[in-house]
């Protein structure tokens, strides 16, 4: 153990990120592949018996979706899969729906099937990854909904929804297959100190579920550190909060923001502007 360093300190990275961090603060010997999470810890994160959660009523409330795009000709292959965040005052992030469809299926039923359900959430932007952007992008937009790429790659994903999995900033809904997806992830030691983290090449696996939860959570709980103070009106936004709204957005230094779904002004002071 590094003695220089604070108790609270090296307890916190160890909350994080145990394997990782019982290594590098402990002196404990691992493994070049090793499991990502524990049964336990995902049990503890899963609010039994709720299967999905209704749309707020909360006009303010902010979801987010992530996609992973799939053709749908192949029986066993990949699913396509959609997951909605959103986050709460306290930090705590919440999976309000989880949607899977297994092939065979058609893709393009399956984008205005999930367009339906992203509408009732007041969401008019999803964000999955590039491999897909490109047909997906297309499918999406005849319904006027924007594909956004993720900033982050899958490994990354899985290794920022950790911290929040284990401290229970992340609620989960009651879903088995998810939780079986979870466990399954293997981590990767490679020279270098590069770590990722992927399903098993094993025939028949799948992470699907736990990828769009992952990167809806993890974006979503991105997005909270990032929200504006609003007061009587007013509010304090930074330059990163500007590129995450709507692109198509009219910002004028005079008279604030608006976007295109918005009828009126709102006035905004911005630091540094």
């Amino acid at each position: 153990m590094n003695a220089s360093l604070p108790a609270a300190d090296i307890a916190r990275e160890l909350a994080a990120d145990p394997v990782k961090n019982a290594a590098e603060y402990m002196s404990i010997w691992r493994d070049d592949i090793s499991g990502f999470i524990p049964a336990d810890a995902l049990e503890a994160a899963t609010d039994t018996g709720v299967i999905q959660r209704p749309p707020s009523l909360d006009f303010s409330t902010r979801y987010v979706a992530f996609v992973d795009a799939a053709g749908g000709a192949r029986a066993g292959g990949d699913s396509f899969a959609l997951a909605i965040c959103r986050g709460d005052k306290h930090g705590v992030v919440y999976l309000d729906r989880l949607l899977e469809r297994e092939p065979p299926f058609d893709p393009a039923s399956t984008v205005a099937e999930f367009v339906e359900v992203l509408r009732s959430y007041r969401i008019t932007h999803v964000i999955g990854d590039h491999f897909s952007g490109g047909w997906a992008a297309s499918d999406f937009l005849r319904h006027n909904m924007q594909y956004w790429a993720s900033p982050r790659n899958k490994s990354e994903l899985y290794l920022r929804v950790l911290p929040l999995l284990l401290s229970g900033r992340l609620r989960l809904l009651d879903s088995e297959k998810l939780r079986k997806q979870f466990i399954s992830l293997e981590r990767t030691l490679h020279a270098g100190g590069r770590e990722p983290v992927e399903e098993p090449l094993r025939s028949g696996s799948h992470d699907d579920l736990c990828n769009v939860v992952s990167g809806a959570a993890v974006l979503t709980s991105e997005a909270l550190v990032r929200e504006p103070q609003c007061y009587e009106g007013w509010g304090v936004v930074t330059a990163a909060d500007l590129k995450s709204l709507n692109p198509a957005a009219n910002w004028t230094a005079s008279t604030g923001y608006s976007d295109s779904a918005s009828a009126s002004w709102r006035r905004f002071d911005h630091p540094g502007w």
